[in-house]
């Protein structure tokens, strides 16, 4: 096999048919995405901006926005037509290099305007275009039992683990890791509850061979990895590498859990 068939092979078609992931595309991905949070990290500190709590709230809308436009897209990719089209930008790698210069792109826009809450402008950036793809997919959902049925059993899932972790461990209990592990939660259970009941096919590599002992498994082996590693990085990283770290962590999680519930919310 040639590089060029090797790439189209591994890369190029499950981009384009939305297949999902293989061995190579995700160790290829994981690698960019630790790349990117390095970078995000270097592109912060030249902006003059501090890396902290505000900055983690503030591109907060975007992470949600990349859920929500993963789930148009979609949409119609399944149906042939919708709000956007089918297009390498809006699936993996190009969602995260979209999402990510539209965040840069209002960092600057923030800055320049002089506000003194510049995180209101981020949520008027990030948070228009996420509500209106939102009210679309409202619109036009098909599937409100199902998706309540995750929403509820994500919700009991949230309940016990952060009574556990209130039990055993109070300090992780904060607005940003309570985002995150929120993120996670509902990225496992939606996962769990749509393989195991609702005919959906795993997309991640390490998600299908768990599955396929036990749907059930993938819960609390990623919320046990998503806390061990909340616990190190509240341990051991300074306050610039705790919420660059953070701001990693949230991209991981909370898009999928909303891009995965809004398509089932779809039935696509």
């Amino acid at each position: 096999m040639s590089i060029t068939e090797f790439i189209t092979r591994y890369f190029i078609e499950p981009v384009m048919s939305t297949q999902g992931y293989n061995i190579y595309n995700t160790l290829a991905y994981a690698f960019l995405f630790l790349v990117g949070i390095y970078l995000a990290g270097r592109l912060f500190k030249r902006m003059g901006m501090k890396i902290d709590e505000g900055l983690f709230w503030s591109l907060v809308p975007f992470v949600f926005l990349g859920g929500v436009v993963r789930a148009l897209s979609q949409y119609t990719f399944v149906n042939g037509e919708g709000l956007l089209p089918p297009s390498f930008w809006f699936f993996t790698p190009g969602i995260y290099i979209l999402i990510a210069g539209f965040a840069v792109v209002s960092l600057g826009i923030s800055r320049t305007l002089k506000k003194e809450q510049p995180s209101r402008v981020m949520y008027i950036l990030g948070g228009t275009p996420a509500v209106i793809g939102l009210t679309y997919i409202l619109v036009k959902a098909a599937n409100y039992g199902e998706f309540l049925k995750v929403i509820f059993i994500s919700l009991i899932v949230g309940v016990l683990l952060f009574g556990a972790v209130i039990r055993f461990w109070q300090g992780l209990i904060s607005k940003a890791n309570t985002l995150i592990l929120s993120g996670f939660i509902l990225d496992t259970t939606t996962t769990t509850l749509a393989t195991a009941y609702f005919g959906y096919a795993p997309e991640h590599v390490l998600t299908g061979l768990i599955s396929s002992a036990n749907p059930f498994l993938f819960l609390p082996f990623k919320l046990s990895l998503i806390i061990a590693a909340l616990y190190y990085i509240e341990k051991d990283s300074s306050e610039g590498e705790k919420w660059i770290f953070k701001l990693g962590l949230l991209i991981l999680g909370l898009p999928h859990g909303i891009h995965d519930s809004l398509q089932l919310l779809m039935g696509v």
